[in-house]
Order: structure tokens, then C-alpha cells, then sequence
């Protein structure tokens, strides 16, 4: 590169030390001016000051990142790249200051998505095999089970997804020993990708959750999917079904979601909630038919210096006018969860 870039790193601190070893830091600054600002989740105090006064060239961003809004980008219109180490980018930069500006975002994209997929399988599996009922068992009762498991497989079960992206497509591969019938319901998905993945389409939400055993939420919230799993969509469950929702949480209305749920109905496994953190007196907290994670299903930690030497590259990248890794267009920033 012919100079060194200025490249700001406005991160939360645990998410710095989750993410950024000294060694990686040092690295850094050999190639670049760069400078660490520890901030807090969301706190846009001093913000455009700091962005006045520095003038980055780019952005390292990550989880509680104040976002770069089309204001706080007029007043000091430096940034040329919005390297993410994360993935979702809704909260990090407005979808403006990349369309109007031409603002180039790049995020964790497939080097993340295979764990995402992971993770939801084992919340499929482990919901499927009553996972809480034979923790608490084992655990928490010092018991052992005098009785044939009750549990279910997953081989050649019906499964239905909603939402037909990046993830779920790395789902629809990890399903394939298991040998599932699966329709997915992804209006905005062309037939060539259900016909790539071998998988049915299906034509609406009401179709999705009547006919499958085991229901998977992997929509992004969009103006469109905001609210979609209706109160009436979810009473439309099989009795006895499996509802796994790695999604997003504004989808559903979680409401009716918890009334299922505590009528023992249905079964469930959650990575993300209405309210987050969740409450501690939820009610969907100590029941055996509902699996609960606190929004852990993404990519595990031993990903972390994955997405930091990809966010590197794309700084050499971008000043050496190559193509980018895992770049976020602007047509695609609707649909990321």
C-alpha cells in the first residue's frame, strides 16, 4: 500500500478481547495507523467528535458499534470501508451512507454462516431427543430413566424452513445424511436455488408450519417478516412439532409462541428472544419442552481469528484496489439477519 490508512476500531471491550490479540494489534499497526477507542454497547457520546478529529479511512467494527448514520457520515464524510468482524451490519452502518456514498461494508459472510448452520442442528437434534428433560434427569434429580426413550429422530423426518439464505443453505447440507423431506417457504429465493439445494418450495407460512414435524426460523426481520409467524400460523403447529428459531425473534409473535409452549403442545430451541437479555423470570424458563440459548448459536470462538485476518486482508485489498472478501452490497441489506 502507498501510505498507511487510518483505520479506527471503536469496540466494546469484551468484544476487543474476545476478538483482538495483542499480537493481531501490533500486526495491524505495521500496515496501518490505527487507533483502538474502547467503547460502550450502543453509546454515540463523542461519536461524530471522534470521527471529526481522527478521520478514519475505515472502520473495524463489531458487536455495540455505534453506527455510522447518514448524518454523523456528512459531517465527516472520511470512511471509505466498514470492515465487520461480525454479521449483521443493520446496526452498524445505515444503508444510505452505502448507497448514496458508496460506502464498501464487508462482514464475517461465509466464514460464518457453516457454525450458525451447526448450532442449529444441534438445537434440532438435541430438541428431538428431549435434551432438558434428560439434563434435569441425569443433573439435576440424580435419576436414571427406567422407561424406552421418548425422544424422536431426525431421519427422514418432514423439516420446514423459513428463509432460503446463506445459512439455511449451509442447513439444507448438513440435513443431507439424514435424509429429510424438506420444503422451504423463501418467496424471494428463484427456483434455480431449490432446484441447486434440492429442496420444495413452499407457498406460504401457513403451508410451512401445517405440514412438518420439525419447523425451522432462519428468516432475517425485514418490513416484510416483521410479525409474519402469526398467532393463527403457530396454532397451525402439529401437535407434538418442533419449533427451532436461530432467526430472528421479530418474526414471531413470541407471545403466542410462549402460550404454546406452556400449554406442552409443542416443543421448542431458541438462540434469540423479544427481549434480550431474556428475563430471569420468563416462562419460558425451566420448562423441559423448551431449549434455551442465549443467542450463542453463531460462530464459535475458535472462528475469531478467522474474521479478523479476512477484515486485514480486506484492508490491503481495498487500498490495492483488488476485490474484496465477503463484501455486503446494498441490495442485500434488507435480508441479513
Amino acid at each position: 500500500m502507498p501510505h498507511k490508512p487510518r483505520v479506527l476500531l471503536p469496540l466494546v471491550e469484551f468484544f476487543k478481547d474476545l476478538f483482538l490479540t495483542e499480537a493481531e494489534l501490533k500486526q495491524l499497526s505495521e500496515f496501518t495507523d490505527m487507533r483502538v477507542v474502547l467503547c460502550k454497547w450502543g453509546d454515540r457520546t463523542g461519536w461524530d467528535d471522534l470521527l471529526a478529529e481522527f478521520k478514519p479511512e475505515v472502520l473495524m467494527t463489531g458487536w455495540g458499534t455505534p453506527s455510522l448514520t447518514l448524518e454523523s457520515y456528512e459531517k465527516t464524510p472520511s470512511v471509505q470501508l466498514i470492515t465487520h468482524l461480525s454479521g449483521g451490519i443493520r446496526g452498524i452502518v445505515d444503508k444510505s451512507v452505502m448507497e448514496k456514498y458508496g460506502v464498501r461494508v464487508t462482514n464475517w459472510g461465509e466464514i460464518g454462516t457453516p457454525s450458525i448452520a451447526e448450532g442449529t442442528l444441534m438445537m434440532t437434534l438435541a430438541s428431538l431427543r428431549k435434551f432438558p428433560h434428560y439434563h434435569k434427569l441425569m443433573h439435576i434429580e440424580k435419576g436414571w430413566c427406567q422407561i424406552p426413550t421418548q425422544g424422536k429422530r431426525l431421519y427422514k423426518k418432514r423439516v420446514g424452513i423459513q428463509g432460503l439464505g446463506k445459512i439455511s443453505r449451509h442447513f439444507v447440507k448438513l440435513l443431507e445424511p439424514f435424509g429429510c423431506d424438506i420444503m422451504v417457504y423463501s418467496p424471494h429465493v428463484n427456483d434455480e436455488i431449490f432446484k441447486e439445494y434440492n429442496v420444495k418450495r413452499c407457498n406460504s407460512l401457513e403451508e410451512l408450519h401445517s405440514q412438518n414435524e420439525v419447523v425451522v426460523n432462519l428468516a432475517g426481520l425485514t418490513s416484510q417478516t416483521q410479525g409474519c409467524v402469526t398467532r393463527e400460523i403457530i396454532k397451525l403447529l402439529p401437535d407434538g412439532a418442533h419449533y427451532i428459531l436461530t432467526g430472528r425473534a421479530g418474526t414471531v409473535d413470541m407471545d403466542a409462541m410462549r402460550e404454546e409452549l406452556l400449554s406442552g403442545r409443542i416443543y421448542g430451541a431458541f438462540d434469540v428472544y423479544d427481549v434480550e437479555p431474556l428475563p430471569e423470570d420468563s416462562p419460558m424458563r425451566g420448562l423441559d419442552n423448551c431449549i434455551l440459548f442465549p443467542h450463542v448459536a453463531g460462530p464459535t470462538g475458535d472462528y475469531y481469528p478467522d474474521f479478523v485476518a479476512q477484515a486485514f486482508d480486506n484492508i490491503q485489498r481495498f487500498f490495492a484496489n483488488a476485490p474484496l472478501i465477503n463484501e455486503v452490497k446494498a441490495e442485500v441489506y434488507d435480508y441479513m439477519t
